[in-house]
């Protein structure tokens, strides 16, 4: 083996992190390069983007010295028309000045320097129309019911409820005071028997107590069925509220038609806010726990089947009946 010196001349390509990146950028087109710069700005928030001074001083000047000779040409056509404007804008600025000084510009002027009276704030000063309850139930029902006949059966349910949103007549007696509801029941049964032997018809003849207002409507309609009853004594001092319908034509209205409306009311009870139309406050308990959904709860129980246990308070009764 021979020991000796040897001289090797090459050439190596070194390629950098700034060389890489400056291959990278040569490649891309304008577009693509103005969005890589935009997505870099997003992701490092010390980057800024700087203009170079030079070129864009003498972009400004090649400007300059192209405006000063467009400059030139149209000065004269600018100070006519400044002139012009001149003598329009005054004349407008005195019509502003004059009606400023009558006062009526005075809520334009309270506006403009921050301070706007409290009184003269249209929003709150805006008169607006209390919702009634009669009138959000007949909104509902427009949503809710689709036939005509159901509707026009369920809007007459509105003129029944007083204030606290109880049914202040039965079932029977809707049907013997309103012979446009009986002639739509009668039409929509047909000559259909319903078989109620397991229903509860004593249901067709429960009401609330009548305490309270009612709908107006009813209320002038039962006076004036009262001052024309011949056989009515004392007629300035009965209640309207205590009117019940023909006893006669009570018995003549049979229970499958009580039975049609019956089904209405409860489709009517569901209505915002449940239990609406209830005729006592067990049913209107009970129909909010079924709009829940909760009829498998004790609580629902005991509203169905011990009511008067739990109104009476009797909870030893009611400990020993449901073992908690």
């Amino acid at each position: 083996m021979d020991l000796g010196i040897q001289m090797k001349l090459s050439q190596n390509l070194i390629m950098t992190p700034q060389l890489q990146q400056a291959i990278k950028l040569l490649q891309l087109s304008r577009h693509e390069l103005e969005t890589l710069v935009e997505q870099s700005l997003i992701e490092n928030p010390t980057l800024e983007i700087t203009e170079n001074s030079d070129e864009h001083s003498n972009s400004e000047n090649s400007q300059e010295q192209g405006q000063e000779s467009n400059d030139n040409n149209s000065e004269d056509r600018i100070e006519n028309r400044e002139s012009a404007e001149q003598e329009e804008f005054g004349s407008m600025d005195e019509d502003w000045s004059d009606y400023i000084q009558s006062g009526a510009g005075q809520i334009y002027e309270d506006f403009k320097s921050g301070n706007p009276d409290e009184e003269q704030n249209i929003l709150e000063n805006t008169i607006t129309k209390k919702l009634t309850l009669s009138a959000y139930l007949f909104n509902q029902i427009d949503l809710t019911f689709i036939e005509d006949d159901e509707r026009e059966m369920a809007n007459n349910f509105v003129n029944y409820i007083n204030e606290d949103g109880y049914l202040t007549a039965s079932i029977r007696e809707i049907i013997a005071m309103s012979p446009p509801i009986e002639n739509l029941l009668k039409a929509s049964l047909g000559k259909e028997t319903i078989n109620l032997e397991n229903y509860n018809v004593a249901a067709f003849d429960e009401k609330y107590p009548s305490s309270g207002k009612i709908n107006s409507k009813l209320q002038v309609a039962k006076k004036l069925i009262i001052q024309n009853d011949p056989n009515s004594e004392n007629k300035e001092e009965q209640d309207p509220n205590l009117f019940v319908a023909d006893p006669d034509k009570m018995s003549q209205v049979n229970n499958s038609l009580c039975y049609v409306l019956e089904q209405i009311l409860k489709k009517f009870q569901r209505l915002d806010p449940n239990g609406i139309g209830a005729r006592n406050l067990r049913e209107c308990l009970m129909i909010q726990f079924e709009a829940m959904e909760m009829e498998s709860t004790l609580s629902y129980q005991i509203l169905k089947n011990d009511f008067n246990n739990l109104i009476k308070n009797d909870i030893q009764r009611l400990h020993r009946k449901y073992n908690t």
